[in-house]
């Protein structure tokens, strides 16, 4: 991948995400702001979302940390370009990975036939996927029933027979798709295959973007993908002897 080609990719994927927790945050009634070299919260967001994300290489740590809410327990911010230092600002790291692409070059992959993937259309369905997410590890209220109505998003799920194995969210900012919120309930890698398979197909010209790590990395780079370059999210560490409001 050509060095230019694969910096608009990762803005991109960058972008993408931060759509997507704008999205998530405003279905909470918040109001994050993007500006040109971030995307921030100023109240805390709901859980497994971060408060800031970067938009470009080079932001300042203070400037990043001024934008959010220091003050509750909680805060995160999602280094994009992994060059920020926040140590000295009270924050650690949380997790490290890699931001990931699948172009439309790399063509369609055949579905499982025993995974059919459907769009969530209504509240019972989402209801059921959101269970399911949530048995698989997810939070409760966090993702909600609004997020199935909003025309960016799609909410798919997987089905064997009529049972939900596993789901993700698939976000379309241009000609971009970012996943993100997959999980399984049975085997993680024909789960994930299926998916991407579907996505391939249903979205032939658009390139599929993300993040992960370890084995979950290796599992998208088998399926297609390449990585971007490396990102971390932030947590700020909670103050000895500090409680959270009840």
């Amino acid at each position: 991948m050509r060095r230019s080609h694969r910096v608009g990719r990762l803005d991109d994927a960058v972008r993408n995400n931060a759509h997507w927790c704008d999205i998530v945050c405003r279905a909470h009634g918040l109001t994050p702001v993007f500006s040109d070299h971030a995307w921030a919260s100023a109240h805390r967001t709901p859980e497994l979302y971060p408060d800031a994300v970067t938009l470009r290489p080079g932001v300042s740590a203070h400037t990043l940390v001024d934008l959010i809410d220091t003050e509750t327990p909680g805060g995160s911010i999602k280094d994009s370009f992994c060059d920020l230092e926040l140590h000295h600002t009270g924050f650690s790291i949380l997790l490290e990975a890699q931001w990931i692409v699948r172009e439309p070059a790399a063509g369609p992959l055949a579905e499982p036939g025993d995974v059919r993937w459907v769009r969530v259309r209504d509240a019972a369905s989402f209801m059921s996927w959101e269970a399911a997410w949530v048995a698989s590890g997810g939070r409760p209220d966090v993702l909600v029933a609004a997020l199935w109505k909003d025309p960016a998003v799609a909410v798919l799920a997987a089905l064997i027979g009529e049972n939900v194995v596993g789901g993700v969210v698939a976000t379309t900012t241009g000609t971009t798709v970012g996943l993100s919120n997959f999980f399984s309930r049975s085997d993680d890698a024909g789960v994930w295959l299926s998916c991407v398979a579907a996505l391939s197909v249903r979205v032939p010209g658009a390139a599929i973007v993300g993040y992960e790590s370890g084995e979950a990395l290796e599992r998208a780079c088998r399926s297609g993908f390449s990585p971007l370059g490396p990102l971390r999210v932030w947590i700020a560490v909670p103050v000895e002897g500090a409680t959270r409001d009840p």
